[in-house]
């Protein structure tokens, strides 16, 4: 395992360094979007335009001209301040802004006078459609509809009161019965807005995929980092408790016994030596634990406690990963003995069972103290054990404090368990 770093301030996080081809589809959706959105409004405007009656006074003809380019130039202004709406967590900020407001006035405008003409002039209401789509694009989604009706509610509304202003007598059999009105209310009312939300729509979804790739590599960085944490616990703990240990005992051996007392501060020059190399190891994921070689050094550390320590090892073989497990299983429960237990015996008996393994570490000198803190420790074995399907559990009884460790006898038992 190696050790991670935190991205600085500034830079790219990891996620951006793994993955450019996320990062850059973002890039291109939300160009590709902005496209879009221009070449639709430029479009309808356009058609606005061709659509126009070549008979309509010259006056208001120049009018409704001047008013749709600049309707369509705000609809077009509008677009990068969607996107970048779009890119915030926040939701869309609403259209009571100066740019959405002009643009509603300049396509209300535009409707208001066309249809005002002496006749019936359905073309000029496309701006009015261009401009419900980029409000559409600026609201939450509960206030689409309503965003959506109130357009509908202006469009025939306005018709109604340009009809009285003109004098134009409104004949609804006749004005239901033109198939261009049909295809330009069709496209107004429901293409163009449908064409809106599915590309804003789009680009959400884009956004929140990259939000959750963000997030994703974020978790695996704190899970890496949690997993370090515990290895360095479980490494440094054990050794800094024994070289504790073992330095108390060579203060009291020093004046009756200065050999045992230089025997003992030599075991602590290579304790702490063994447990730099431990720390440079797990920081180059070099590190390779042994029930065996664990067991056996748990015994010889008790031992020099003052503890009569009986260890049974099965001579199976233990897959790797399973072995490091229960050999960490070993190292916490021996480093929890000597901090919160004070035992004149313990038992180290590692066996088969049920087509996997169990340990179970006794000691005779329990007490009534919880011996871990959360998150570390035993809690921290028990999610070793419980990522290859094992499971740890602790017991007291008549002053004796037995853990037991249950793992499965593969890797693959374990996935199929689960």
């Amino acid at each position: 395992m190696s050790a991670v770093s935190a991205p600085r301030p500034g830079s790219l996080d990891p996620a951006e360094t793994a993955a450019p081809r996320g990062v850059t589809d973002l890039v291109r959706g939300r160009r590709y979007t902005a496209w879009s959105l221009w070449f639709v409004n430029l479009s309808f405007g356009l058609m606005q335009l061709v659509l126009a009656d070549p008979h309509t006074e010259p006056q208001r003809m120049l009018a409704l001209s001047a008013l749709t380019i600049i309707t369509t130039a705000l609809a077009c202004a509008l677009v990068s301040r969607v996107i970048r709406e779009m890119a915030q967590v926040t939701a869309p900020g609403g259209v009571l802004r100066p740019l959405p407001i002009a643009l509603m006035v300049s396509a209300i405008a535009t409707w208001a006078i066309g249809a005002s003409s002496s006749v019936v002039a359905w073309n000029w209401a496309l701006t009015l459609t261009v401009a419900t789509g980029m409000v559409l694009c600026l609201v939450p989604v509960a206030a689409r509809f309503w965003v959506f009706l109130g357009s509908v509610v202006l469009l025939v509304g306005i018709f109604a009161l340009g009809a009285v202003i003109a004098g134009r007598p409104v004949d609804v059999r006749a004005t239901l019965s033109d198939i261009t009105l049909l295809i330009l209310l069709s496209m107004g009312l429901v293409l163009l807005p449908l064409t809106y939300a599915s590309l804003i729509w789009s680009l959400r979804v884009l956004e929140r995929m990259d939000r959750a790739r963000r997030m994703a590599s974020d978790l695996a960085i704190a899970r890496e980092r949690l997993r370090f944490a515990t290895d360095l616990h479980d490494i440094q703990g054990h050794n800094l408790q024994v070289i504790a240990l073992k330095s108390e005992l060579a203060e009291r051996l020093l004046e009756r016994d200065p050999a045992a007392a230089a025997a003992e501060l030599s075991a602590i020059r290579t304790i702490s030596r063994a447990a730099l190399e431990d720390t440079r190891a797990v920081v180059n994921n070099y590190r390779t634990v042994t029930v065996a070689v664990e067991a056996r050094g748990a015994a010889s550390v008790l031992a020099s406690a003052g503890i009569d320590c009986t260890v049974s090892i099965t001579d199976a073989a233990i897959p790797a990963d399973i072995g490091t497990v229960l050999a960490l299983a070993i190292r916490e429960a021996t480093t929890n003995l000597l901090r919160h237990a004070h035992p004149t015996r313990a038992a180290i008996t590692l066996a088969e069972a049920g087509g996997g393994f169990l340990l179970t570490v006794e000691n005779d000198g329990a007490t009534g103290r919880r011996q871990e803190n959360a998150g570390t420790g035993l809690a921290g074995l028990g999610e070793r054990a419980a990522a290859i399907g094992g499971t740890v559990t602790g017991e007291r009884q008549n002053g004796t404090f037995t853990l037991t460790v249950r793992v499965p006898g593969s890797i693959s038992s374990a996935r199929e368990q689960s």
